[in-house]
C-alpha cells in the first residue's frame, strides 16, 4: 500500500485528446506535494477500489454520470472518503438549439450533493448559469478548461521539438481538421443514432421535458446537418488539394472518428498525409494554416496564435441553424462554399487573413480563452485548499481481492488489458480506435519539457504515476 498525504485519480476517457494535458495538471500537483495517479477509466476504477480518502480529478465513467454504474461508483466514493473534484472532457461546446439540455446532460446536477462532490468546475459562465438556481452552487467554480492552457505563448516551449519534427517530415503545411464522428464513428464509440446515444439523452432529463419523438427527431436532425456537412467538406476538400498541388495538408481526424476513411479517400493524392498519432497541439504549432468545421480544434488554433478557417456548408440554412455549435460556430473565417473557402486559404497562406476578435464569442463558453488567463491554477488552488485525511492506495491490488464484486472488477480490468494489448491493434495502428497508447520516452519527454520543480514519473502496470521526488 502506498501512503502520502494526498493522493489523486485521473481517470482518462480519450487519451490523444486528454493524457498530456492531464500529465500537466499532475505535475502542477506534484509540485504541490501530491502523488497522481493517471490511467484509463477502468484501471483507475479498479484502484480506487482499493483507496481510501483520496481526491478524484475528472467525471465519472459514463458521459452523463448517471449510468447505474456511475451510481455505484460514486456510493463507492463516498464510502472510501474520496472528494471528487468534478472536471468534464466536454464541458464546453454544443448545439445552439439544445445548450442548456447538452450542458444539463453531462453535468449529473441531482448528484451534487453528494458528500464527495468536493467542487465542480466549469469551463465557462455560460455553463455555470444553466445552474444558477441550484441549492449546492457554493461548489461551483469557472475555472476553464487546462487542456486549452498548453495552447498559449508561455507554453510554446514544450512543443519546439517535435514542431521541427513535423516540419522536417511534412515541410510547410496546412492542418486540416475533421469532426465527422456522427457518420464516420470508431467502432468502440456508440454511434449518433444507437440507442446508447438515445439513453445517454434520457440519462440526461430530456424525456422529463420532451416526447420520445422530440428526442428522436433532435438526434436524427442532428446526424442530418453533420452528414450534410461531411458530404460537402469531403469533395471540397479534395477539390482543395488539387488546386494547391505546392501545398501539404495534413488531415487530422476526430479521436472518435475513423482515420482509415481519410487514407483510403485521400490515397490519390501526393499532397495529403492522413495522421491521428499523439496530441493535435504540435500540429497546430507547426501548420500554417488550420482547416476546421466548428470543432474545438479552431478555438485550440486560435489561442496559438493561428489563422483559422472555419468552413461551415450549413452556414445561414435556418433548418439547421439550431445545430450550429455555440461558441465555436463563430470562430476563424467563415466560409461555407468552395469559392470562399479557396479565397480564404489563398489569403491565410498570403498572411492577409483578418483574425481580429476571432476568440470574442468564445470567452462565455471557455474562461481561459484570454491569453493571461490560466485553468490550471484554479484547478490546482481548488484542490490544494480542500481539507483531508491522508490518502492511501496500492500499486498493484491484485492480491488483495475481497469478494465477489471486487474479483468482477479484476476480471473486467484484465479483459481490456488483454483486449487493448492484442486485438484493438490493427485499430490502433490504423487510427480506428479512440484508443491510443504514448510510449514511455514520450511521456518522461514531455514531463521534461514542462521544466518541473522536482517531480518524478513512472509507469507502474498500465498507469502512470507522477509524485514529487
Amino acid at each position: 500500500m502506498v501512503k502520502q498525504k494526498k493522493i489523486v485519480f485521473h481517470s482518462i476517457d480519450s487519451p490523444r485528446r486528454e493524457l498530456e494535458w492531464r500529465i500537466f495538471i499532475a505535475v502542477k500537483l506534484a509540485e504541490k506535494g501530491f502523488t497522481n495517479v493517471i490511467g484509463s477509466k477502468t484501471e483507475i476504477e479498479y484502484l480506487h477500489e482499493f483507496s481510501r480518502n483520496c481526491f478524484f480529478l475528472g467525471r465519472l465513467n459514463s458521459v452523463t454520470g448517471r449510468y447505474k454504474s456511475d451510481l455505484e461508483y460514486l456510493k463507492r466514493m463516498e464510502q472510501n472518503g474520496t472528494k471528487l473534484f468534478y472536471l468534464h472532457d466536454e464541458g464546453g461546446f454544443y448545439f445552439r438549439g439544445e445548450y442548456d439540455d447538452a450542458v444539463k446532460k453531462i453535468y449529473p446536477n441531482e448528484l451534487f450533493n453528494s458528500k464527495s462532490f468536493d467542487k465542480i468546475f466549469f469551463w465557462g459562465e455560460r455553463q455555470k448559469s444553466v445552474f444558477e438556481d441550484h441549492a449546492e452552487k457554493s461548489k461551483f467554480v469557472v475555472t476553464g478548461s487546462p487542456r486549452f492552457d498548453l495552447l498559449k505563448p508561455c507554453f510554446r516551449h514544450i512543443d519546439i521539438e517535435n514542431v521541427e519534427k513535423l516540419r522536417k517530415r511534412y515541410g510547410s503545411f496546412v492542418l486540416v481538421c475533421t469532426r465527422f464522428g456522427a457518420v464516420n464513428r470508431v467502432p468502440d464509440e456508440p454511434t449518433t443514432l444507437s440507442k446508447r446515444s438515445y439513453d445517454i439523452r434520457a440519462e440526461g432529463g430530456a424525456l422529463k421535458k420532451y416526447s420520445q419523438a422530440q428526442v428522436l427527431e433532435t438526434m436524427f436532425g442532428a446526424w442530418e446537418k453533420i452528414s450534410y456537412e461531411f458530404t460537402s467538406f469531403v469533395p471540397s476538400l479534395a477539390k482543395l488539394v488539387q488546386d494547391f498541388p505546392d501545398v501539404n495538408f495534413v488531415i487530422r481526424p476526430h479521436p472518435a472518428e475513423r482515420q482509415s476513411f481519410y487514407t483510403e479517400s485521400f490515397s490519390h493524392f501526393e499532397n495529403v498525409i492522413v495522421e491521428k498519432s499523439g496530441d493535435v497541439r504540435p500540429y497546430i504549432r507547426a501548420a500554417e494554416v488550420v482547416i476546421h468545421s466548428e470543432c474545438t480544434t479552431g478555438i485550440e488554433a486560435e489561442i496559438a496564435g493561428k489563422p483559422t478557417i472555419n468552413f461551415r456548408p450549413c452556414m445561414n440554412m435556418p433548418k439547421y441553424e439550431g445545430f450550429s455549435v455555440e461558441g465555436v460556430c463563430d470562430v476563424g473565417s467563415l466560409c461555407n462554399s468552395y469559392e470562399s473557402l479557396k479565397i480564404s486559404l489563398e489569403r491565410a497562406l498570403s498572411r492577409q487573413l483578418d483574425r481580429e476578435s476571432a476568440l470574442s464569442n468564445a470567452g462565455p463558453y471557455l474562461d481561459n480563452c484570454n491569453e493571461f488567463e490560466f485553468s490550471f491554477n484554479k484547478v490546482v488552488n481548488a484542490i490544494e485548499s480542500a481539507r483531508s485525511s491522508n490518502s492511501v492506495a496500492s500499486y498493484f491490488p491484485v492480491f488483495k481481492v475481497r469478494s465477489f464484486l471486487q474479483l468482477k472488477r479484476l476480471l473486467k480490468n484484465r479483459f481490456r488489458a488483454i483486449r487493448d494489448s492484442f486485438f484493438t491493434i490493427k485499430m490502433q495502428r490504423s487510427g480506428d480506435s479512440k484508443f491510443y497508447r504514448f510510449d514511455d520516452d514520450a511521456i518522461t519527454d514531455f514531463v521534461d519539457r514542462l521544466e518541473s520543480n522536482g517531480v518524478k514519473v513512472q509507469r507502474k502496470g498500465r498507469n502512470i504515476w507522477i509524485t514529487p521526488l
